[in-house]
């Protein structure tokens, strides 16, 4: 990676005071500037951490002026940020994937802002394509790679690939000529030299193809060519497989994280309205994984599944590039991906505590072991939903009105089993995020424009949207009254604690313990008053079978 090496070339030569950070847009926590700030600043307190003036600086800026919080505020970071740019001379601070940037003009204002009037020097790597905001394109240096600047080491890479691989040709064109061919074609490019080498390789190709391929190759420019050619070679391969290759193609386009090889396994072998069979996993999926996606997806090590490059799934997603077998519309695989979490919470998930004691707290570490994708349908489910439909319009196909309408009777299901609901606060809780619903109003009003012709299913969604909206007001009083228990005890919900106290028509209620008030309801906390009481005493029986407690109303 060319940043991993400057950043080993500018310490030993020039400077070892540098921090760096790869963006990341597949990542939540690695596209946002102040993420790359927060990073940054991390590695400059470890790295500086021997040095008394800085971290007393440091420590007394964060004492007068600090929030007071575990985790430091936007300002308080740009604050501390810019204290040690001033204290550290010749800081070299290196940003690469810039153009994967989600606010990448906030962070140049930022930048700006904070290593005015010090010796600080930024370095942003990213793909030729980005365009810098008007003010900066003449306040900075920009290098651009020319085509023959990397043609050595292409063919480098070339001449070892081509030795281990075995493509046959039709005449006599050497493997040396096959070299310069494709490095020839390649624009100075690695990841298109790499990709056209997989292509070559594909089974489906005869050796005369092979010659064709590679005499054309000077006539040929940009990556949208080879994803062509190699969209073209998943099309030879039989239906089911080809379908396969789609689902795997549709599930990474619109996952909202990179999935690991278990988690996807899990959705391949999912069929929406039935529990997932272990028998319908592709076991040894790592295995082949790449060669079946035409070297397209690759296995990264921290386990993750993704496309080997952010512009294959700006290929497969764009009508204008991808015109084939493989287009992925990106709302009917969001509502496709909504359906999998959905019924993967419906059956597979146990409607029951998920210990299975409702006394006892599930381990995150088994319930990934037993149930590998219900992290990520627990957090994702509500989203998919919203992506899916927030961009249909009177343009979108038969297809999409056809997902949705399928997609609305998994949200009925799940939204009329109470143990379900119960069984997914109680997940979400341990996997250590707060259960949220997504309010629908505003999209199904944007439906109902946008459709011109009645649906049947648009006044079911409407039903079912008013019960989601009742849902996320339900969770948002027990997030705020009961997070102290269940961030530490999840079953709790389970328990006659919670339920009692807020019972709720989403969630399981007790039946062991009756709560009796004499407050009018105006004055219930779950009931919006802002007026909080005082309690002034409370009492347990004998038996301890009843605990009476006294409140004291302010007036208002």
């Amino acid at each position: 990676m060319l940043s991993a090496l400057l950043i080993e070339d500018l310490s030993s030569v020039i400077c070892t005071n540098i921090a760096f950070f790869h963006f990341d847009s597949e990542l939540a926590e690695k596209r946002s500037g102040l993420h790359a700030l927060r990073a940054i600043l991390i590695q400059l307190i470890h790295r500086n951490q021997a040095s008394k003036h800085i971290i007393d600086t440091v420590s007394l800026l964060m004492d007068e002026g600090g929030s007071g919080q575990p985790r430091a505020s936007d300002d308080e970071l740009r604050e501390i940020f810019s204290l040690f740019l001033r204290h550290i001379p010749n800081m070299i601070l290196l940003f690469d994937g810039i153009d994967e940037c989600a606010d990448i003009t906030e962070l140049l204002d930022t930048l700006q802002r904070l290593c005015q009037h010090t010796t600080t020097k930024i370095l942003l790597i990213g793909r030729p394509s980005i365009i810098f905001p008007p003010a900066y394109r003449h306040t900075s240096c920009s290098i651009h790679i020319n085509e023959k600047a990397h043609c050595a080491d292409i063919e480098t890479y070339l001449a070892h690939q081509l030795r281990q691989s075995e493509i046959e040709v039709a005449g006599k064109l050497g493997r040396r000529e096959m070299v310069k061919s494709i490095a020839r074609g390649s624009g100075s490019m690695f990841l298109w030299a790499r990709q056209m080498v997989s292509y070559l390789s594909s089974p489906a190709l005869s050796p005369l193809e092979r010659l064709n391929e590679l005499t054309n190759l000077n006539l040929i420019e940009g990556l949208d060519f080879v994803y062509n050619r190699t969209m073209k070679a998943l099309e030879k391969k039989i239906a089911k497989e080809k379908l396969f290759v789609f689902k795997i193609f549709q599930i990474l386009a619109v996952s909202l994280r990179p999935l690991t090889i278990m988690e996807l396994q899990t959705a391949l072998a999912s069929y929406p309205g039935k529990p997932v069979d272990k028998f319908n996993r592709v076991y040894n999926l790592e295995k082949y994984l790449s060669h079946m996606c035409g070297a397209l997806v690759e296995i990264r090590p921290d386990d993750s599944v993704r496309f080997i490059h952010l512009s294959v799934k700006e290929y497969i997603t764009s009508r204008v590039m991808c015109r084939n077998y493989f287009l992925v519309d990106t709302h009917i695989a969001n509502i496709y991906l909504a359906k999998v979490c959905l019924s993967y919470l419906i059956f597979d998930m146990p409607a029951s505590p998920l210990s299975g004691a409702a006394d006892c707290a599930a381990k995150r570490d088994d319930l990934a072991d037993c149930l590998p994708l219900l992290k990520y349908a627990v957090q994702s489910w509500n989203r998919h939903i919203k992506n899916g439909l927030s961009a249909i319009d009177r343009e979108s196909s038969a297809g999409v009105l056809k997902a949705c309408e399928e997609m609305v009777l998994f949200l009925s299901s799940f939204l009329d089993k109470k143990a379900c609901i119960t069984a997914w606060i109680e997940a979400a809780w341990t996997f250590g995020k707060k259960p949220e619903g997504i309010p629908l109003f505003n999209i199904l009003e944007d439906l109902k424009q946008h459709l011109t012709s009645p649906n049947e299913y648009l006044s079911q969604l409407a039903w079912y949207c008013e019960r989601l909206d009742r849902l996320c007001k339900d969770l948002e009083i027990l997030n705020k009254e009961w997070c102290h228990l269940l961030a530490i005890k999840p079953n709790e919900i389970w328990g006659d604690s919670v339920s009692a106290f807020f019972e709720s028509e989403f969630w399981l209620a007790t039946k062991k313990t009756i709560v009796l008030t004499l407050k009018p309801k105006e004055h219930d906390p779950t009931g919006g008053s802002n007026t909080l009481a005082t309690v002034i005493a409370s009492q347990v029986s004998t038996d301890g079978g009843h605990l009476g407690i006294l409140e004291v109303i302010p007036s208002k």
